[in-house]
């Protein structure tokens, strides 16, 4: 994709413009090049992002991820799997009650939208 927007902006005519102005190739890259593909470059590291997080839970869940004594999300959830951690310490389960609570009280209190005609 970004291979794709340079190729785009390549051939625009505010590059034209600079080539024929005399505008050396590192100023092109710097100056008028970079701002323009900066967006598309931040869009796919923030979509990336997730699945990386994904695929180390992923690995970990299956014990393929980061060894036992640094922590991971895959580690973690390998760990809920037998389920006697919450049973033995209830109180873990606080923070998913409250926030359930929480989304429950917002559909009590928002208003609805009426979109019968």
């Amino acid at each position: 994709i970004l291979r794709a927007a340079v190729i785009r902006l390549k051939d625009s005519e505010f590059m034209l413009f600079a080539r024929a102005s005399g505008c050396p190739a590192p100023r092109l890259l710097w100056a008028h090049l970079r701002p323009n593909v900066m967006p598309v470059l931040l869009a796919q590291f923030w979509v990336a992002v997730p699945v990386f997080i994904l695929a180390e839970a992923m690995l970990g869940m299956l014990g393929l991820g980061v060894v036992e004594p640094l922590p991971s999300l895959g580690g973690m959830l390998r760990e809920l799997e037998s389920g006697g951690g919450i049973l033995s310490q209830p109180w873990l389960l606080s923070p998913v009650v409250l926030l359930a609570a929480v989304v429950g009280c917002f559909q009590l209190v928002l208003p609805r939208e009426d979109y019968s005609v």
